[in-house]
């Protein structure tokens, strides 16, 4: 991953293997993927991090607010269908696999899946 991208992150879940659950596709053509550490998972998706500087408060349906707002949504309940998940904050971005394994390191005694 280049200094350009960063890792979108959905939800924390359980750490296991979850090929069955069906998640959508995104615009940005990266699948979500899950991230295990400790017992826990972390549902992200590989994004370009000028897609966030397009972000503004326009309220039209096709705006990159909206599209990116729809799919994070849809990520967080594809997964809830099947596993408990915690949502994380619209927006939430870590620079990579080792910093998404440090956040689910930090919050693995908050959380009781």
């Amino acid at each position: 991953m280049n200094s350009d991208q960063g890792l979108c992150a959905y939800a924390i879940t359980r750490g296991q293997e979850w090929s069955r659950i069906s998640l959508p596709e995104l615009h940005t053509g990266h699948a979500p993927e899950l991230i295990n550490h400790g017992g826990l998972g972390l549902v992200v998706a590989e994004v370009d991090l000028a897609l966030f500087g397009e972000v503004n408060a326009e309220p039209a349906e096709d705006s990159v607010l909206a599209t990116l707002a729809r799919e994070h949504d849809s990520v967080v309940r594809a997964v809830f269908e099947h596993e408990p998940v915690l949502p994380l904050r619209f927006g939430t971005i870590v620079a990579d696999t080792a910093a998404a394994r440090k956040l689910l390191a930090g919050k693995h005694d908050e959380v009781s899946l």
